[in-house]
């Protein structure tokens, strides 16, 4: 099982029923990440935390090689067999929607019937990222007709 920090999850139990845009945060993180909410990751420097000033966050951290990991959320994904989705890590220097650019992109994923729990997708973040990190999540093809999805960064592989 992962251990989670709240600064590193990007989805946390979003539904994907009907979902035909994508589900992507807007608001930096401020507390607690909600149930069924999208946010971005700020890297920037925590001026409240005397151990982190002049410090990155941990994503490009020497030794400290991150896990992004997509999971069907607590309840299970069912859709027709050809809905899929497809998990996009990006970055960006300011926050705003037009100077992301893509990361990582996984391949279409099927959710025709997928098991609360199951991971969809996971690899290793690569190094280079700017101060901004956003996770989107698409669904393609037919839409699903229930389930939830996480998307987080994890220490474990």
């Amino acid at each position: 099982m992962a251990i989670l920090d709240a600064k590193t999850v990007f989805i946390r139990n979003m539904s994907i029923a009907g979902s035909t845009a994508a589900i992507t945060g807007s608001t930096t993180w401020s507390g607690a990440i909600a149930d069924g909410a999208a946010q971005v990751v700020d890297q920037g420097l925590d001026i409240t935390d005397p151990d982190k000033i002049n410090n990155e966050l941990d994503f490009d951290a020497v030794g400290q090689e991150l896990t992004l990991k997509a999971v069907a959320g607590d309840v299970a994904i069912a859709g027709a067999t050809n809905s899929t989705v497809q998990i996009k890590l990006q970055t960006a220097s300011t926050n705003s929607n037009a100077s992301y650019t893509d990361m990582i992109l996984s391949p279409a994923i099927s959710i025709n019937a997928v098991p609360k729990g199951t991971t969809l997708f996971e690899c290793r973040i690569p190094p280079g990222s700017k101060r901004y990190l956003r996770a989107t999540v698409t669904v393609s093809g037919t839409t699903a007709s229930a389930g939830k999805i996480s998307v987080f960064a994890t220490r474990d592989l």
